[in-house]
């Protein structure tokens, strides 16, 4: 999200009352913490908000099967306070069609600097969380709740988490005439 700061901020119109700027960085923000699709959570209501926990229903998710629950960041609840107002049922609502949405964030990653091709856009975010969280010792598979850890290999970037190596991982053995364990 911070890649993307000035470029929300030249957002200059309300999105559902909500000023532009706030709008979108609270999306990524969320997305960031969740690595939820986007699709789910432009559904998402401000009742599914509890606690600092984001509680979305199988219904909105893609292929409806599982309820997940996301714990927020502190940073990440105070861009949600700051939208709150207007007091509406959906947290992210978009007025305009589905195809402006696409067309509204294209332009703000040109303006950011970033790739603006049709594999560069929210889901790119999504395979972002997927590579960071597995980078730093977590199971994206889990995380993702991926019936098969093919599917979350086609998520992960090798240039963030690269495959380990035996040699990365497993101890050096003994320097020669030592025995290095026990069989």
């Amino acid at each position: 999200a911070l890649l993307f700061g000035p470029a929300f901020e030249k957002e200059r119109v309300l999105i559902g009352g909500v000023p532009a700027p706030q709008w979108w960085r609270s999306l990524h923000f969320v997305e960031w913490d969740s690595g939820e699709r986007v699709s789910a959570l432009l559904a998402c209501e401000w009742e599914f908000l509890q606690d600092g926990w984001l509680f979305i229903p199988a219904e909105v998710r893609k292929g409806q099967h599982r309820d997940m629950a996301y714990r927020l960041a502190e940073d990440t609840l105070a861009t949600l306070d700051a939208i709150k107002l207007p007091r509406r049922k959906i947290i992210w609502p978009w007025p305009y069609t589905a195809n402006y949405l696409w067309t509204r964030y294209r332009i703000i990653r040109e303006r950011a600097g970033l790739p603006t091709d049709r594999r560069s856009a929210f889901h790119r975010m999504r395979k972002s969380v997927a590579s960071y969280y597995e980078a730093a010792g977590g199971n994206a598979t889990t995380l993702f709740q991926h019936s098969h850890r093919s599917v979350t290999m086609k998520y992960l970037d090798p240039t963030i988490c690269p495959p380990q190596q035996a040699s990365d991982l497993l101890f050096r053995p003994a320097p020669p005439g030592k025995v290095p364990f026990e069989l």
